[in-house]
C-alpha cells in the first residue's frame, strides 16, 4: 500500500523539561484503508496530547493502477483492409496511372 502522513507533528503540553523529542507509533500491521489517529499515541508521563484525538497520523491507501494507452503501430495495424486501399496517398508521393477504365482491370 501507499503511506501518507497528513499531520507530522503534535501538539504536546508538558514541562519544558519533559516535552519529548518525538513520540513513536507503530504501524507495522496498518491494513489498507485503515488509519492511525492521533488517539493512538501513547504520551509519558507528565505530557499531554493536545491535538485533537480524531485526527489521522498515517493512512495506508491502495496504490493506484494505470492504464497504458495502446501503441500507435497496434492500433493501426488493427485497421481493416479497405482503409489501407482508401488511405490518400503520403503527401509527395505520385497518383497511380490512369488506365482509363474507372478503376476496373480488364483483361
Amino acid at each position: 500500500g501507499i503511506l501518507s502522513q497528513p499531520i507530522t507533528r503534535v501538539e504536546v503540553e508538558a514541562l519544558p523539561t519533559e516535552i519529548p523529542d518525538e513520540l513513536t507509533l507503530d504501524i507495522s500491521d496498518l491494513e489498507i484503508g485503515h488509519a492511525r489517529r492521533v488517539a493512538d499515541l501513547t504520551a509519558p508521563p507528565g505530557v499531554t496530547i493536545r491535538t485533537p484525538p480524531d485526527e489521522a497520523i498515517a493512512i495506508m491507501s491502495a496504490p493506484k493502477v494505470e492504464v497504458e494507452a495502446a501503441p500507435a503501430e497496434a492500433v493501426e495495424a488493427e485497421a481493416p483492409p479497405e482503409a489501407a486501399a482508401e488511405a490518400p496517398a503520403p503527401e509527395g508521393a505520385e497518383p497511380p496511372p490512369d488506365t482509363g477504365t474507372g478503376g476496373r482491370e480488364e483483361h
